[in-house]
């Protein structure tokens, strides 16, 4: 019985120390994945020995959620993710709202920067034409010239130009809203993004 007992926590142990070598996981995910994984063996002692696992990887120094919590904020502001999403995924990782408060506050970051950056990665300036678009112009342009195409009326053209900006603003907005960014950072940044193109 010893032996097997001896097995289990190797096993849990090895398992866990695996995990933690392809990626940092906070202290109750781990918890988690591991009660998971061995559920089905005699279920009381696998869970003991998974509990001893998570605190000898913590004395050791391999799991802590603050470094984890610093790292996963970092890693988000870098992938273009906004303050609301950090602290929702954060906290289904079911870390403390200090932890994630500290970490997001020393990550010193402009969120009104980053929403803006992360709008033009997306989208580009509203004033870039693309060379497509360019072509399509100049066509319209010979065709008008020509003859072939209806006289379009300015009104006509007003009503199509506000429904497509419309779209276009409602589109941006969604994304930003995705990315997690509040509804400030998204206006500064549609503001700011509309004010480099010809809105």
């Amino acid at each position: 019985m010893q032996h097997a007992a001896e097995d289990t926590q190797a096993k849990i142990r090895h398992y866990a120390v695996g995990l933690l070598a392809k990626r940092d996981y906070a202290v109750q995910e781990l918890q988690d994945k591991l009660s998971k994984k061995f559920s089905q063996e005699s279920s009381a002692l696998a869970q003991d020995f998974a509990k001893q696992t998570v605190a000898w990887l913590i004395e050791l120094g391999y799991l802590n959620d603050a470094n984890y919590c610093a790292m996963f904020v970092r890693s988000s502001i870098a992938k273009g993710r906004g303050r609301l999403r950090i602290e929702q995924e954060l906290r289904q990782k079911q870390l403390s709202a200090d932890l994630i408060d500290q970490a997001l506050d020393e990550a010193e970051v402009d969120w009104f920067q980053l929403a803006y950056d992360v709008l033009v990665r997306k989208f580009g300036l509203p004033a870039q034409k693309t060379r497509r678009e360019a072509r399509q112009e100049t066509g319209q342009q010979a065709e008008q010239e020509a003859g072939l195409e209806g006289e379009p009326t300015t009104e006509q053209d007003m009503k199509q130009k506000i429904k497509q900006i419309a779209k276009q603003k409602a589109k941006v907005i969604r994304y930003l809203q995705y990315r997690g960014f509040s509804s400030s950072q998204i206006y500064a940044a549609l503001d700011q993004w509309q004010e480099a193109g010809d809105f």
